[in-house]
């Protein structure tokens, strides 16, 4: 009996072995890191559930980022940035709330579409303004290595 309840012991231990290691083998195929630029707060219903909607269009190649920063809705101020792959993120703001910013990295685009001489500022770290955004509707570009806050109006 007791030698029994070994081999069972053993065989589900090389089970589980056998389980463990089947998968374990590197992709060395596939060493693509996904880099997915974010903001908060972001309102993508509406600020607290109602009023004009906020957008992020991602995976853009870019002719299509550069059709969006062409076509920015009124009232809005846009923002491009690159994802690492060739692709981009497009968000497009439309409250004054300040922003914080993940992985927004390297060289980028913006424009401002809004009315009322809004003018939206790029800040780093410690708050200090970085970049201003002129509500003329052309797209400017943006080093995003510094800005870590976007202040859309």
């Amino acid at each position: 009996m007791r030698n029994l309840r070994r081999t069972r012991v053993l065989a589900l231990g090389a089970s589980i072995v056998a389980l463990l290691t089947a998968g374990a083998s590197p992709a060395w195929g596939n060493t693509t890191l996904e880099v997915r630029p974010g903001l908060s707060p972001f309102w993508p219903d509406g600020k607290n559930g109602s009023g004009p909607r906020e957008y992020v269009t991602r995976n853009l190649d870019t002719e299509a980022r550069n059709l969006y920063l062409r076509n920015c809705m009124v009232g809005y101020s846009c923002y491009a940035v690159g994802e690492g792959d060739g692709q981009h993120t497009f968000f497009e703001l439309y409250y004054c709330d300040r922003r914080s910013l993940t992985n927004f990295l390297g060289r980028g685009a913006a424009v401002n579409h809004q009315t009322d001489d809004a003018v939206a500022e790029l800040r780093d770290r410690g708050g200090w303004l970085e970049q201003t955004i002129n509500p003329d509707n052309r797209p400017v570009s943006v080093n995003w290595d510094p800005v870590w806050y976007i202040d859309p109006c």
